[in-house]
């Protein structure tokens, strides 16, 4: 992540011109990187949600309110 050199604030990610959140970049990168023959859909989804299991074991419970 780029950091501003003023102000210290995080910069957006850039791709192809437009500007993206961090999540949304690496996102972006895996897609591209996975080529013509793309992306499985669990490795996407544990790039976006990390450890948690696809079909919800083991997922982080929502605290409540």
């Amino acid at each position: 992540m780029k950091i501003c050199e003023h102000c210290g604030q995080p910069r957006p990610e850039t791709r192809l011109g437009v500007k993206l959140t961090p999540l949304k970049a690496r996102i972006f990168d895996a897609v591209k990187r996975a080529g013509q023959d793309g992306i499985d859909r669990e490795d996407l989804f544990r790039l976006v949600f990390g450890d948690r299991d696809v079909n919800g074991v083991g997922a982080t419970p929502a605290l409540p309110a």
